[in-house]
């Protein structure tokens, strides 16, 4: 196991300004994820699919996005949506409860899950850039577009790049 921060990729360096290339190497030697916008896993509920276009919606302009943000993105998804379950139950019921057979109270367990749901989503909010601090690390060109819409995205009523920007 390594010690100190995880490196930051060389894209990372060039986008923030502070690539060297005798610091750095070479940036052309290293992989790059499949640009676009990545499709909607089916395997997502309704709420979680709904994150999912909202995110897409939101920064499928900014040309962050790659394929690779896929499974980010919808453990991103999955927690917001076992965030808003918990939220919901808890209004309908008392985040106290009470054994019916001692008297004893306990914590609901939604309790439990709702604070669960709230770390995984900072976790991966953060890895896809949605904090304020993660934002701030990232420096987009201006002309910066994304490479496309999936065509099972496409069915789910989102729009080609070119209508979303217009």
């Amino acid at each position: 196991m390594t010690a100190g921060r995880p490196r930051k990729p060389i894209e990372a360096h060039i986008l923030s300004g502070t690539f060297r290339a005798h610091r750095h190497g070479d940036a052309g030697k290293t992989p790059k994820p499949l640009a676009g916008i990545p499709a909607c896993p089916r395997h997502l509920g309704k709420v979680a699919k709904t994150m999912w276009r909202e995110l897409v919606k939101t920064m499928g302009d900014t040309g962050v996005l790659t394929q690779a943000d896929r499974n980010a993105m919808a453990l991103y998804c999955s927690a917001y949506a076992d965030w808003r379950e918990a939220s919901d139950e808890l209004e309908k019921n008392s985040k106290v409860l009470t054994d019916s057979k001692t008297g004893r109270e306990y914590r609901s367990p939604w309790c439990s899950i709702l604070t669960e749901a709230v770390t995984r989503m900072r976790t991966f909010g953060s890895l896809l850039g949605l904090d304020p601090s993660a934002r701030s690390r990232l420096q987009i060109e201006a002309g910066a577009k994304p490479a496309g819409v999936s065509a099972r995205d496409r069915k789910q009523g989102l729009p080609p790049p070119d209508e979303a920007t217009a």
